[in-house]
C-alpha cells in the first residue's frame, strides 16, 4: 500500500492532484454522420413450464433498445515523458528499463483497445468496425506534438500545415502519420513500440 502526503500549499485536500500519462477525449459522432436505431428484443425463456407471467419478470418479455452507428470523432495524448516522473521532486523515480517496459504496456494497451473495444453492454452490443483512419503525431522534443479533432473536416490539412510550421521552428520536431485502416495503423504502433519513450534531461 502506498500513502502519498500532502504537499505545499494542498495540505487540506483530500488528495494530491496528479496529471495523467494519458488522456482520452469523449468519443463523438461527427454531426451529420450519426444516427440511432431502435431494435426489438424479447428475453430468452429456457421452458414455459411454471413461468409465472409478465409481471413477475420471468416471462416472454419483449423490449426495444437503442443502438448507434456512424461515424466517430476520437482524440487521444499520450505524455511519455511523465511515465515514472516525481513531479514533486522533478525527477525519475524508476529506472530506463521499468520505463521502456511501461511505454510498450501502455501503447499495446491503447492498440488493443482500437482493435478490440470492450465496456459497458459489448456483451450483446459489440461495434461494427468498419473504417478507422486518422493521424498519429509524435513529437521527439519539448513542443507538444498537434491534436486537431475529426470533427473539423479539415483536420489532416490543419494537423499537417501545425506539423511544417512547428519543424521550421525546431527542426525535426514533430513526425505526422496519415493512416487508413487499422492495418495501417498497428503499422505504426509496431515501430513506436521499439522506439524509447522521451526523457527529461
Amino acid at each position: 500500500m502506498l500513502i502519498t502526503d500532502k504537499v505545499g500549499d494542498n495540505k487540506d485536500s483530500s488528495n494530491t492532484p496528479r496529471k495523467s500519462v494519458i488522456e482520452f477525449g469523449w468519443t463523438i459522432g461527427i454531426p451529420d454522420k450519426n444516427n440511432t436505431e431502435t431494435y426489438l428484443h424479447t428475453k430468452v425463456v429456457h421452458s414455459s413450464t411454471g413461468v409465472k407471467g409478465e409481471k413477475s419478470n420471468e416471462g416472454q418479455n419483449i423490449f426495444h433498445r437503442p443502438a448507434n452507428h456512424g461515424a466517430y470523432a476520437f482524440v487521444c495524448n499520450v505524455d511519455t515523458y511523465r511515465i515514472g516522473f516525481n513531479d514533486i521532486d522533478r525527477v525519475y523515480s524508476i529506472s530506463d528499463d521499468k520505463r521502456n517496459a511501461r511505454y510498450k504496456a501502455i501503447l499495446q494497451s491503447l492498440l488493443s483497445s482500437f482493435l478490440n473495444p470492450r465496456g459497458a453492454m459489448t456483451s450483446s452490443q459489440k461495434p461494427h468496425i468498419t473504417d478507422f483512419k486518422g493521424v498519429v503525431t509524435y513529437s521527439e522534443k519539448l513542443i507538444p506534438a498537434p491534436t486537431i479533432s475529426s470533427i473539423n473536416p479539415d483536420y489532416i490539412q490543419e494537423i499537417e500545415t501545425i506539423t511544417s510550421n512547428l519543424n521550421e521552428i525546431e527542426t525535426g520536431s514533430i513526425t505526422a502519420l496519415k493512416f487508413n485502416g487499422l492495418g495501417e495503423l498497428s503499422g505504426i504502433f509496431k515501430n513506436l513500440i521499439v522506439e524509447e519513450p522521451y526523457k527529461l534531461s
